[in-house]
C-alpha cells in the first residue's frame, strides 16, 4: 500500500463511482474468498445499530434562505472539484443533497379471488387501491394506450377497431390514467432554447449544452367522450423530468425531478469572479420549478413550499450535491388549475405509495457502506402532500417492492454493504483512491414506526450472508425475500410482531427470482434467471412455483427454464406481468411472445405463446390486459386480441 501523498492530491469522481459500482456489481459472482461464513439470520431490537443524528425535513423560511442554501451547494461543489479531500468527493459523487426525496414506485396485492372483477384485469399495481401510471389503461367501455407519440382509443363495441389516433408527439407521451371519459396523459419533452445555458461554476471542460432547453413533464387531459374524436381539453408543462405517478381515489400524485436553471438567459461565466457575481445575485424564486401554459411561463409554488434537511444535520454520507436538484410532487385532480406542489431539494431514486402516503427514498454510499434515507408524505388531505416524518436505515434499496406500509409501520428490505476499504494508487504525480477488492453483503429487514419520525422498532439481518437482495414481496404479515450469489435462498419472515421480525423458513435452490407474485392457494410465482451453481453461468429465464402455505417449510413445487430468453418482468418492469385470477393464469412477455402460463395446483404449464407480426418476424407484446373474455395485447406493431378461455393465435386490430 502506498503512502498517502500530502500535496497536489487529485480526486476523480467518475473513476471513484465506477470502481465502487464495479465492486458492488460483482457481489453475485465474486469467488475470491472474501465471504462471510454461513450464519443464521439474527433479530436485533431497535437501537442496537444507531446511524447518528436522525434526518428530518423542514420548510425553507422564505426565498432568501433558499438562495443562500443554493449558493452554499454550488460553492461546495466547486471546492470539491478543486480537490479538498475524500469527504467532499464522497458527498458530491452521488450524495443526497441537503433535503432528500426519491423516485420510483409501489406494490401489487395478493391474488384477487373475486370472479366479478376477474373479467377486467388492468395494470399490475403493487398495492390494492393505488393505481400506477402505465402506457395502457382500460375500463368496461374502452382501452386506451400511447404508442409512437400518439394516444390511441378502442371502444369495446360490436365493431372493435382502433377508433381514433390523437397525435401528441410534441408532448412526449409515455404513461396515462383513464378516468371515465377523460385520460390524463403524462410525458417528458426536451426543449431547445436560444442563447447560452450558464452554470454558476467557472468554466471547465464540459459538453457543449449551449442550446439545450429545459426538460419538462407534460400533463395533458384528453376527452374521449367521443371515441372517434379525442380532444385535448387542458394541457400544461412543468420543469423537470417525469419520475413516476400514482392515482388514489381519482387524484394523481405526479413525481418529477429537475435541475434549476436560474442562469439560462445570461452568458456563461469565464472566471471565478464572474461566477461569484452570478451567485451573489441569485434569488430564491429562480430555484423553483416553472410551469408553462400556452407558452406563458410562471413559477410553480412558493419558496416556502420547498423542504430541505435542517442546517447542521450530521447524516453521514448525505451532503451537498454538485448542483441543487428539485424533486416535486404534484397533485392532479379533475383539472390542471392548481397542481398543489411540494418541492424538495435533493436526489430522487425510489417511490412507494400506500393508499394514504407517498414514501420517497434514496440510497448513498461512502467508505462506511450504504444507507437509505426515507421521507413520508401524507396524501389524505385535499391539498398538497404533507411531510409527516423521516428516517434512515442501513443498506441500499432494490426497488419499490422493498417497501411496505401496514398497521402503522413501514417495512424496509435493504442490502447491507460492508465498509469499503480504500488504498492509494500513484498515477504520475497524483494519487487516485481505489477500492480494496473485497465485498461482503447481506440482506436486512427493518421495521419503522410511522407515527412522527420513522424510528426503528426492530429488524432482522443476516439474510443471505455474502449475497444481495434480488426480490421482495410483502403479503400481509409475511415478507418473502430472495437473495442470491450462486444459489437462491427464499426467506419467509414473520412480521406479526413489528419489534421482533422472525425468519420462519429458508429454501435454497439454483438461480433466483427477480419478481414474486402471490397467486393464492398458498402459492407464490417467481420470475427470474436460472444459473449454473458450479460455474455461475446464466442459463436463461426461469419461472418457479413456490409452496408457501407453511412458511416454516418452503418448497419449489414446479419450474421451467427457457434458454436465451429475456423478460421485462425479470428486468424490473412489474407492470408487464398480468395475473388472471379467474383462470389462474399468468401472462409473461418475452422478446418473441407473451407466455400464457397455467397454474394448476402445484404445476405450471405454458398453454399459449401470443405474438404479433413484425417486420423481421414475430415479436412479443409488452403489455396485456383482459376484458370480457378477451386478452388484449399491445406491441409497437399494434393491438391484438385472443380469446382468454382458449388463447391461441392473435387477431390484430386495425383501423
Amino acid at each position: 500500500m502506498s503512502t498517502r501523498t500530502a500535496t497536489h492530491r487529485t480526486r476523480r469522481p467518475a473513476l471513484m463511482v465506477a470502481v465502487v459500482a464495479a465492486v458492488l456489481a460483482g457481489a453475485c459472482t465474486d469467488d475470491s474468498g472474501w465471504h462471510q461464513a454461513d450464519r443464521p439470520p439474527t433479530t436485533t431490537p431497535a437501537g442496537s445499530a444507531p446511524l447518528g443524528t436522525p434526518v428530518s425535513l423542514e420548510r425553507v423560511d422564505g426565498c432568501d434562505e433558499l438562495a443562500d442554501r443554493a449558493r452554499a451547494t454550488w460553492r461546495g461543489a466547486a471546492a470539491s472539484v478543486s480537490g479538498n479531500g475524500f469527504d467532499e468527493l464522497a458527498r458530491v459523487s452521488g450524495g443526497l443533497d441537503g433535503g432528500v426525496i426519491a423516485a420510483e414506485e409501489s406494490m401489487a396485492p395478493a391474488a384477487a379471488a373475486d370472479d366479478a372483477l376477474a373479467e377486467l384485469v388492468g395494470t399490475n399495481n403493487q398495492e390494492l387501491g393505488v393505481e400506477e401510471a402505465d402506457l395502457v389503461d382500460l375500463d368496461s367501455e374502452r382501452i386506451v394506450w400511447v404508442d409512437d407519440g400518439s394516444l390511441r382509443v378502442t371502444q369495446f363495441d360490436d365493431d372493435v377497431v382502433v377508433d381514433a389516433t390523437l397525435d401528441l408527439s410534441d408532448r412526449g407521451p409515455s404513461e396515462l390514467f383513464l378516468r371515465g371519459d377523460r385520460v390524463l396523459v403524462l410525458g417528458t419533452t426536451h426543449g431547445a432554447a436560444p442563447g447560452d445555458v450558464a452554470t454558476p461554476l467557472p468554466a471547465r471542460p464540459a459538453p457543449d449544452i449551449s442550446r439545450i432547453g429545459p426538460t419538462t413533464t407534460t400533463l395533458t387531459i384528453v376527452s374521449v367522450e367521443d371515441p372517434t374524436a379525442p380532444t385535448v381539453v387542458a394541457a400544461t408543462e412543468v420543469e423537470g423530468s417525469l419520475v413516476t405517478a400514482r392515482e388514489i381515489d381519482g387524484v394523481a400524485r405526479v413525481v418529477l425531478r429537475g435541475m434549476p436553471r436560474p442562469f439560462a438567459d445570461v452568458p456563461a461565466p469565464t472566471s471565478d469572479a464572474e461566477a461569484e457575481e452570478l451567485l451573489d445575485g441569485l434569488r430564491g424564486e429562480q430555484l423553483l420549478p416553472r410551469r408553462w401554459d400556452g407558452g406563458e411561463s410562471r413559477v410553480l409554488g412558493r419558496c416556502n413550499d420547498v423542504m430541505v434537511v435542517p442546517v447542521g444535520w450530521d447524516g453521514g454520507p448525505v451532503g451537498p450535491m454538485s448542483e441543487p436538484t428539485n424533486v416535486t410532487v404534484l397533485r392532479v385532480g379533475d383539472d390542471l388549475a392548481d397542481l398543489a406542489p411540494v418541492t424538495v431539494q435533493g436526489a430522487a431514486e425510489i417511490v412507494y405509495a400506500s393508499t394514504g402516503a407517498l414514501y420517497v427514498a434514496a440510497s448513498n454510499w461512502d467508505e462506511q457502506g450504504s444507507t437509505t434515507v426515507l421521507h413520508r408524505l401524507d396524501l389524505t388531505s385535499d391539498g398538497p402532500a404533507t411531510h409527516t416524518g423521516s428516517g434512515e436505515v442501513p443498506g441500499r434499496l432494490l426497488n419499490q417492492f422493498a417497501l411496505s406500509e401496514r398497521d402503522g409501520h413501514l417495512r424496509v428490505v435493504t442490502t447491507l454493504d460492508a465498509r469499503l476499504e480504500l488504498f492509494d494508487v500513484p498515477v504520475q504525480d497524483d494519487t487516485v483512491d481505489q477500492v480494496l477488492p473485497a465485498h461482503v453483503s447481506e440482506g436486512r429487514l427493518t421495521v419503522l414506526d410511522i407515527d412522527g419520525d420513522l424510528d426503528e422498532v426492530g429488524h432482522v439481518d443476516g439474510l443471505g450472508p455474502d449475497e444481495e437482495v434480488h426480490s421482495v414481496r410483502f403479503v400481509d404479515d409475511l415478507a418473502y425475500v430472495v437473495t442470491f450469489r450462486r444459489t437462491d435462498p427464499l426467506y419467509a419472515i414473520d412480521l406479526s410482531d413489528p419489534a421482533s421480525p422472525t425468519v420462519l423458513g429458508e429454501l435454497k435452490i439454483t438461480g433466483f427470482s427477480e419478481y414474486l407474485h402471490p397467486v393464492g392457494d398458498g402459492l407464490l410465482l417467481g420470475v427470474g434467471r436460472e444459473v449454473d451453481e458450479a460455474t455461475g453461468r446464466d442459463e436463461g429465464m426461469k419461472v418457479s412455483l413456490f409452496d408457501v402455505s407453511d412458511p416454516n417449510e418452503l418448497g419449489e413445487v414446479d419450474r421451467f427454464v427457457l434458454a436465451d430468453t429475456w423478460s421485462q418482468v425479470g428486468s424490473g418492469d412489474h407492470r408487464a406481468f398480468t395475473w388472471d385470477p379467474a383462470r389462474r393464469r399468468a401472462i409473461i412477455p418475452t422478446e418473441t411472445a407473451a407466455l400464457v402460463v397455467q397454474v394448476d395446483g402445484p404445476t405450471l404449464a405454458t398453454i399459449a405463446e401470443l405474438s404479433h407480426p413484425g417486420q423481421w418476424g414475430r415479436v412479443g407484446p409488452h403489455r396485456s390486459r383482459i376484458h370480457d373474455g378477451t386478452i388484449w395485447t399491445i406491441s409497437p406493431h399494434g393491438l391484438g386480441a385472443t380469446p382468454a378461455d382458449a388463447p391461441s393465435s392473435v387477431e390484430m386490430v386495425s383501423r
